[in-house]
């Protein structure tokens, strides 16, 4: 009798661990794997919106970017206690340190950014739901996109003309441990370029406040410009400003007053109540 005890004891104990082990084992919830995230159309299309969600933040397109483009041009002057906005003041005098806010922030956003959007690239090959035919191209262009978009800020803001010093340019997700070199400029260029072209191709004329074939041209359009291809940047204005079907506003102040101004081709849509990140009246008197 007692050895039959033993044997169902060692029995029950057996089943507990092997019921404990496929818990422990379990994937958790709020940290789905690249695979089981995105692995439908729904979840490639979610990844997309929460791109587009971190180009809103304040680090990104949602404000501090385009005060840091004034200060590095000169464009602005410190007013006030210069001691309490020192991290801009690096900016504008252009000695920015490796702990400097601003920059850091752009960065690391950035990226985060950019490897989310190269998971769904990765992905969208693997994704064999019924959907995912009426809408892979246009998923595969907007990541496009929005990794050029974030490569030619960071080239400007970050690259280094004078050394030919660019920025990494990675076109695969990769983990907090990777440290990669930084690429040349050029080749960042021809990263860029390739990336917005074949965007072009895949991407619609209208997407609904997203990014569309008239803003990857428009935006490639800019890229020539920087890179020195002036013939280039000035076909490729022309085809947008002839066929993108987008007019000039009669008066100038439309271009601010207005929710949408009909000279926009692309923009970063905000609300008071989603990434909105102010007025820049701290920056700007």
């Amino acid at each position: 009798m007692k050895t039959i005890k033993y044997i169902s004891l060692a029995l029950t104990l057996a089943f507990a661990l092997h019921s404990c082990e496929g818990i422990l084992d379990m994937e958790p919830q709020m940290d789905l794997s690249d695979k089981t995230a995105l692995n439908s159309t729904l979840g490639l299309q979610s990844a997309i919106i929460g791109a587009y969600d971190r180009l809103q933040g304040g680090d990104l397109y949602g404000g501090r970017i385009w005060v840091a483009g004034d200060m590095l041009a000169d464009n602005v002057k410190i007013s006030g206690e210069q001691n309490t906005v020192y991290e801009e003041l690096q900016m504008l005098n252009i000695t920015m340190t490796a702990d400097n806010r601003i920059t850091t922030s752009f960065w690391s956003n950035a990226y985060f950014t950019i490897n989310l959007v190269n998971s769904v690239i990765m992905e969208i090959p693997n994704v064999e739901d019924s959907e995912i035919e009426a809408n892979r191209d246009r998923i595969e262009g907007e990541a496009l996109f929005i990794r050029a978009l974030l490569y030619i800020d960071m080239l400007r803001y970050i690259g280094n003309p004078i050394t030919g010093e660019g920025v990494p340019y990675l076109k695969e997700p990769s983990g907090i441990e990777h440290k990669p070199a930084r690429d040349d400029m050029e080749t960042c260029y021809q990263n860029i370029i390739a990336d917005l072209t074949r965007a072009a191709s895949l991407l619609p004329s209208s997407n609904q406040d997203r990014a569309t074939k008239w803003a990857a041209k428009a935006l490639l359009a800019r890229v020539y410009f920087y890179h020195g291809d002036y013939e280039l940047s000035a076909e490729a204005c022309t085809e947008v400003i002839n066929s993108s079907g987008t007019q000039l506003e009669e008066q100038i102040i439309n271009n601010y007053s207005s929710t949408k101004s009909k000279e926009m081709i692309f923009g970063i849509m905000s609300t008071e109540t989603d990434a909105s990140c102010g007025t820049l009246n701290g920056y700007y008197r």
